[in-house]
């Protein structure tokens, strides 16, 4: 099952695209291999964990496998 990222406003993330975009990071940073046929696809190439916890400004936690955004983070 891929994960998802959930914003409290209603917001989900699911693509590699998204993450992107949402975050500003680059996806290979990640563990992405950077192939542009998978950037639409699922986050399943991304280390979506460690990516948290390089930035802590960004208060999600992981629970039934999807990230959830806590009541604090603003982006």
């Amino acid at each position: 099952m891929c994960e998802r990222v959930n914003f409290n406003s209603g917001e989900d993330i699911g693509t590699v695209r998204q993450f992107q975009d949402k975050f500003n990071v680059d996806a290979k940073q990640y563990g992405f291999d950077g192939d542009e046929n998978f950037l639409d696809c699922c986050l399943c190439d991304i280390d979506v964990e460690s990516f948290f916890c390089d930035h802590i400004e960004y208060e999600f936690y992981y629970d039934a496998g999807e990230w959830w955004e806590s009541e604090k983070t603003t982006i």
